[in-house]
């Protein structure tokens, strides 16, 4: 997030996408309330009913809320993957798109014969094995490149070093 650059550097990736993680998850709940449950499986009549009243407002807000929290995570994973994969980052995308193609057919393949509120649970699942992962891989790779900048001399002048 170009915005907040300087507080990316400082605190790390690791809140936008926890902060991407939970507005989905908001955004999962909102469809939960708006929709009703056989809306995949084909035209719904007066009898299928959301646990609100449908409302096309909400699904447009619904909307906003997905497309910020997927940019929050594309972001970052294409940019920890830019900086972690440096010398092979034409594999590491192509790895990334690839698994996300696959996902994506998968879930295309299952869509049309699941029910909404079961595809709602395991999109959340998905959101929070997935930015747990993503976090797990930044604290690890945070910690590589504190301990590689680590300045072990105590206190020794880089001349006095040099001499020894």
């Amino acid at each position: 997030f170009g915005i907040f650059g300087s507080a990316t550097v400082k605190r790390g990736r690791d809140p936008i996408v926890i902060l991407g993680c939970v507005v989905s998850v908001i955004a999962y709940f909102l469809v939960f309330l708006n929709l009703p449950n056989g809306s995949p499986l084909g035209e719904t009549g007066p009898e299928d009913t959301a646990f609100i009243e449908s409302n096309k407002y909400l699904a447009i807000v619904t909307s906003f809320l997905l497309g910020f929290s997927d940019s929050c995570f594309n972001t970052q994973v294409f940019s920890i993957l830019g900086g972690t994969f440096k010398e092979q980052s034409s594999s590491a995308f192509a790895i990334f798109k690839f698994m996300q193609s696959l996902s994506c057919s998968i879930a295309f393949w299952y869509s049309p014969k699941t029910p909404l509120y079961w595809q709602l649970l395991v999109a959340v699942i998905l959101d929070v094995v997935g930015t747990f992962c993503f976090c797990k891989v930044e604290w690890k790779r945070s910690k590589e490149i504190q301990a590689a900048t680590e300045d072990n001399s105590c206190g020794i002048p880089e001349e006095m070093k040099a001499e020894n």
